[in-house]
């Protein structure tokens, strides 16, 4: 059983049905150019990867939530990076450290050419109220209760994940 390989196939599912929802571009400024899809409740990507499944099916149907398309959006490269640098900064500094985190983040970032301008007049607030606004157009009042409890289960996962260290 790989694990990564089980959500590699639901990210690309996703990923393909998304493509299609949003037309091939980004939600936030309509780029077609190097579009990706962004999860708007990040999964707990360690947590299922330190978690061990019975079986393929067991691990999918635990996180296949994530890969709804009530979760993922289509964002070019630099309104993504935009969106998730506050989260990278955070995931990277569990693995390497605070210091390298931001390294590894600011490489990136520049990579999706964002500007530390950008990062300062308030781009991330606005590329996730823009997402926001076009996820409630979709699927309605009912989203912002969809996340609510998308991102509780998160938690819920999160505290297993970091309690298994503890014991």
């Amino acid at each position: 059983m790989d694990p990564k390989s089980v959500l590699r196939k639901l990210q690309k599912m996703a990923r393909q049905r998304v493509l299609e929802r949003d037309s091939g571009t980004c939600v936030v400024c309509g780029s077609k150019e190097r579009v990706e899809a962004a999860h708007i409740v990040q999964p707990p990507i360690n947590y299922f990867l330190s978690y061990t499944y019975e079986t393929d099916e067991q691990l999918e149907k635990e996180a296949r939530k994530y890969y709804w398309d009530e979760n993922i959006v289509l964002l070019c490269r630099k309104c993504h990076m935009t969106c998730d640098y506050p989260y990278l900064l955070q995931e990277f500094a569990t693995d390497v450290g605070r210091e390298k985190a931001a390294e590894l983040v600011m490489k990136a970032l520049i990579d999706a050419g964002v500007e530390l301008g950008d990062l300062k007049s308030g781009a991330h607030e606005r590329v996730i109220d823009c997402v926001m606004n076009h996820m409630t157009a979709l699927y309605g009042s009912r989203y912002d209760k969809f996340l609510k409890r998308l991102n509780g289960d998160r938690e819920a996962l999160l505290l297993l994940f970091f309690n298994s260290f503890l014991q």
